[in-house]
């Protein structure tokens, strides 16, 4: 593969961070990097993530300065930049590149596209001088009606109906899709049904917490704060956030971190090299951000429920356990449950109520709970979205608002309510002659 950009590791902050390095000039081109550290210190993306970010610019980066000389770029040549790099990763016929699948070319072109965002955003302020600036002009220009359509939203690429297999494709772009929820009459029957306690509390957390599946695996036993027969469930970041311990009768204040290291010589599960033990993290907005920690926000008052599930639990399972902190562990050996475990939670629960499609198009996942729970809120509790968007921890107040897809019992329902309060009525002239 000809190439003139590699991928190298730097430690940043306690764990690895992936580099553009380009070994034509020998060097670090300044400007992807501060995106990738933005992506790291203001979005929390895993390793993983960025790595795949990085892996597309590096792409671009070789194809412009290996197809295209590294040469300032006319109009028609910009605009035609994004669809020659999709036909070349799709084709590979001019720099000996592998082909690969849609999905891996979907992928480049959404993380170019939203590098080029951040790099309209930054235009003006980031200054590295003529040659880099250029390339952030380049990309600037070549994405800008892509950006222009939407910033936010999946897209997918297709070929035109009779149009020849040139290797070229058309960015479309749908309109938001609604998420698909758990079955609001299923719910009480998946809880039911499900025979451990355990399993009970992730379902619960969450469907009715909202919580990801990748935040309640991080949860700590510290995190479960039992109250006058309910429960509190804090939430926080597994690297950051603030925490107290106590050593030698001195209590210690530090973050999530260095309470690890220091008590159980450990580290984050976010930063565990991708064992089984790994989990993610997906940036949050918290209640306290200096602190990194927010309160779950229970619907359905289940705080009861919990506490008694909670009681259960830690009296049969976890407190026999305590070489490490986290919450949810392996009944037979006291380690911390996995990710996938976690899921295959909701898959069981599911089976014994006989749901066993879970094809694509069902939208039958973890996080259709946490859907369920959005629209919930929305739809039943007639809650305000930005308080929507508080308690299920969104960043972006568009996340948000795809759970104002109102069902159409509501929407009959408000329309009747609406009618019974409204002066103008023709309901009686439905009974008169014309």
């Amino acid at each position: 593969m000809n190439s003139i950009s590699s991928i190298i590791h730097f430690k940043y902050k306690n764990g690895n961070l992936p580099v553009i390095y380009l070994t034509d000039d020998k060097v670090i081109p300044l400007l992807p990097l501060y995106y990738i550290l933005y992506l790291k210190d203001h979005k929390d993306l895993s390793y993983t993530k960025i790595y795949k970010v990085a892996r597309s610019i590096s792409l671009l980066y070789d194809y412009h300065r290996l197809h295209l000389k590294n040469k300032e770029l006319d109009e028609y040549e910009t605009k035609t930049l994004i669809t020659g790099f999709v036909k070349e990763r799709s084709r590979a016929s001019i720099l000996g590149w592998e082909p690969v699948q849609k999905r891996t070319i979907q992928q480049d072109f959404y993380n170019l596209r939203d590098f080029s965002s951040w790099c309209v955003n930054n235009f003006n302020v980031l200054d590295f001088g003529y040659q880099e600036n250029t390339f952030k002009g380049m990309v600037k220009e070549a994405f800008k009606d892509y950006i222009a359509k939407n910033t936010k939203l999946l897209y997918h690429l297709k070929k035109n109906k009779g149009q020849a297999d040139t290797g070229f494709f058309n960015f479309s772009f749908p309109t938001n899709k609604v998420p698909k929820a758990f079955p609001y009459d299923r719910i009480q029957d998946l809880i039911d049904k499900t025979p451990s306690s355990r399993d009970k509390l992730i379902l619960l957390l969450l469907a009715f917490g909202g919580k990801r599946i990748s935040e309640i695996t991080h949860l700590f036993l510290q995190d479960i704060i039992p109250y006058e027969g309910k429960v509190r469930v804090r939430m926080a970041h597994p690297e950051r956030s603030h925490f107290e311990w106590l050593e030698n009768n001195k209590v210690i204040k530090g973050t999530r971190e260095q309470f690890l290291k220091q008590v159980f010589n450990m580290v984050p599960r976010n930063q565990q090299d991708k064992d089984k033990y790994f989990v993610g993290w997906k940036g949050t907005k918290f209640d306290d951000e200096q602190l990194a920690m927010s309160e779950l926000y229970f619907i359905c008052n289940v705080e009861k429920y919990l506490y008694k599930l909670h009681q259960d639990y830690f009296g049969k399972v976890r407190k026999h356990y305590n070489h490490h902190p986290y919450y949810f562990v392996n009944s037979k050996n006291g380690e911390p449950l996995t990710l996938k475990a976690m899921a295959n939670v909701f898959y069981r629960a599911c089976e014994r109520i006989g749901i066993t499609d879970f094809s694509s198009h069902t939208g039958l996942t973890p996080h259709s709970l946490r859907h369920f729970y959005g629209f919930y809120c929305v739809d039943i509790l007639k809650l305000d979205l930005m308080v929507v968007q508080k308690y299920l921890g969104h960043v972006s107040p568009l996340s948000t608002q795809v759970y104002a897809n109102i069902s159409k019992k509501t929407a009959h329902q408000l329309l009747t309510d609406a009618n019974s309060n409204n002066k103008i009525d023709f309901s009686n002239k439905g009974e008169e002659s014309v």
